[in-house]
């Protein structure tokens, strides 16, 4: 954990236990600003009340847009690797699977 964050944890420790009806905190991002405020949840009393919405993998191409945006808010570089070209080998042994399963 870097030393930055030590100082958040010790508060959110201190807020959890003074003040036992809060399921979280949110405050301002610092990297995104108030517009996309951050959420830090006490999931020990709010577990129960979420509701997951699977969006797909990581590497699924309709998330692009949406993994490019929050990316550009948190001004992160996104690196998205080209595809790797096939052997010569590799693709033989694929004409060769194609043939025995034709």
């Amino acid at each position: 954990m870097s030393k930055q964050y030590e100082t958040t944890m010790l508060w959110s420790r201190a807020l959890h236990r003074w003040f036992p009806s809060a399921d979280g905190i949110r405050y301002a991002s610092r990297h995104a600003g108030a517009a996309f405020p951050n959420l830090c949840l006490f999931l020990d009393r709010c577990r129960n009340a979420l509701e997951i919405e699977p969006l797909g993998a990581l590497g699924d191409p309709a998330l692009r847009p949406l993994m490019l945006a929050a990316a550009d808010r948190y001004r992160l570089a996104v690196l998205i690797p080209h595809a790797r070209e096939r052997s010569v080998s590799e693709t033989r042994t694929e004409s060769v699977r194609n043939v025995h399963n034709a």
